[in-house]
């Protein structure tokens, strides 16, 4: 079930997205729960490559953003290059393939992501 992150989904999901919203909160933006992932596909009915969509579009979700930044920065590859140009517009920099402008950017959203939930 590929595709946007809807009102559908979000409603569907929204107990496992708020738990892992909050566990981001208690771990400061460093992790999501380990079953996170499955408990999506599942909610979902989503094979693996299925969450790519529906993550990117979820950057653009006020609540939801940092919980979507988090899991793709976890994923491994080949899907993590697939989430590489969305996050660098997101962190406005010109490639994620950069690591001193990716890890900068990245320290300044989680700074900012810890001052709105300190």
């Amino acid at each position: 079930m590929a595709g946007k992150f809807t009102e559908s989904k979000e409603r569907r999901a929204k107990e496992i997205l708020d738990n892992a919203l909050a566990y981001l909160v208690e771990t400061k933006g460093e992790s999501l729960p380990i079953d996170f992932e499955s408990e999506l596909k599942q909610c979902w009915k989503a094979a693996y490559c299925d969450l790519r969509l529906p993550m990117i579009d979820m950057l653009k979700h006020e609540i939801y953003q940092p919980v979507a930044v988090r899991y793709m920065l976890s994923c491994q590859f080949p899907i993590a290059a697939q989430f590489k140009i969305p996050l660098s517009k997101l962190l406005a920099i010109k490639t994620f393939d950069t690591v001193e402008e990716r890890e900068s950017a990245l320290a300044t959203y989680w700074k900012r992501f810890n001052k709105g939930n300190a």
